[in-house]
């Protein structure tokens, strides 16, 4: 539930600044257009490479739905989310489809569930905070 109405947090949730700020391991991000944007990406181990995130807006129902795709390093993540007034808050539902590939799928496997929510629970307060702020 977040403290904001739909029409914000939905803006929120596909502001690519504010999903951004809410990955520790980004190094940088770049916006393509209004349905695109990259992420770079930077595990924090020695020797790894950074990787590129692609984003695209692939369906918009503006204030109640939008579906977005993500793929990257072996990662594909089919994410939608349909916002629902409740008084003067928002109620949120989120699924995600996530197919692991490469080194991902090798070991990332079971570990990656929890990683996964954790992330996405980080975004999903980020986006909250977005929202209230955008009020003001």
């Amino acid at each position: 539930m977040v403290n904001a109405p739909p029409d914000r947090v939905y803006a929120s949730l596909l502001d690519p600044a504010t999903i951004a700020g809410a990955v520790p391991v980004l190094a940088s991000h770049r916006v393509v257009d209004d349905d695109h944007w990259e992420a770079q990406v930077k595990v924090p181990l020695p020797f790894a490479p950074s990787v590129t995130v692609r984003f695209e807006i692939v369906e918009r129902r503006r204030p109640e739905h939008a579906a977005i795709r993500s793929n990257g390093a072996g990662a594909h993540v089919a994410s939608c989310f349909d916002l629902e007034p409740d008084g003067a808050a928002t109620r949120i539902r989120w699924r995600a489809e996530i197919e692991l590939g490469g080194m991902l799928a090798v070991f990332g496997g079971p570990r990656f569930e929890p990683l996964a929510r954790r992330a996405a629970e980080r975004v999903l307060d980020r986006v909250a905070a977005a929202a209230i702020v955008r009020e003001a």
